[in-house]
C-alpha cells in the first residue's frame, strides 16, 4: 500500500504541473513545472523524503526505459529526419559537450563557494 501512496504522490504532482502548464500565456512543458513543484514540496518540508522515497528510488534506477519511447519515435521518423541527420547529430554531440562544460564549472564554483564560506565561518569564530 505504500508504494501505491507514494505513485500516487508523484502522478498528482505531475497533474497539477500539467495543469499549470495549460494555463500559462506561454508554452511551457508541465513535467518542468512539476519538477520544480516537487523541489519547492520537499524543500519546504510539506512533502517529507521518505513519503517518495521507494518510488524515486525506483524511477531513477529505471530511467533509461523512459527514452526507449523517443528513440523508438526517432528511428520510426528517420526518413523525415534522413536529411538533417548530419546537423542533428552535430548539434546532439555539442550540445553534450556543452553541457559537461557547464555543469563542470558549476560544479567546480560552488565548490569553491563552499570553501569561501566554510573559511569565512571558521574566522568568524
Amino acid at each position: 500500500m505504500n508504494v501505491i501512496k507514494q505513485f500516487t504522490i508523484i502522478f498528482f504532482i505531475c497533474l497539477i504541473g500539467n495543469y499549470i502548464s495549460t494555463l500559462l500565456p506561454f508554452v511551457f512543458p508541465g513535467n518542468i513545472i512539476a519538477l520544480i513543484l516537487l523541489f519547492f514540496l520537499l524543500e519546504k518540508n510539506i512533502i517529507r523524503e521518505k513519503s517518495i522515497n521507494i518510488v524515486g528510488d525506483f524511477l531513477l534506477t529505471n530511467m533509461g526505459l523512459f527514452f526507449i519511447p523517443s528513440a523508438i519515435g526517432i528511428m520510426t521518423n528517420y526518413k523525415a529526419i534522413s536529411s538533417i541527420f548530419f546537423k542533428f547529430t552535430l548539434i546532439i554531440v555539442f550540445s553534450t559537450i556543452f553541457t559537461f562544460f557547464v555543469s563542470s564549472k558549476t560544479v567546480t564554483l560552488v565548490i569553491y563557494l563552499q570553501k569561501k564560506y566554510r573559511t569565512s565561518k571558521k574566522d568568524k569564530k
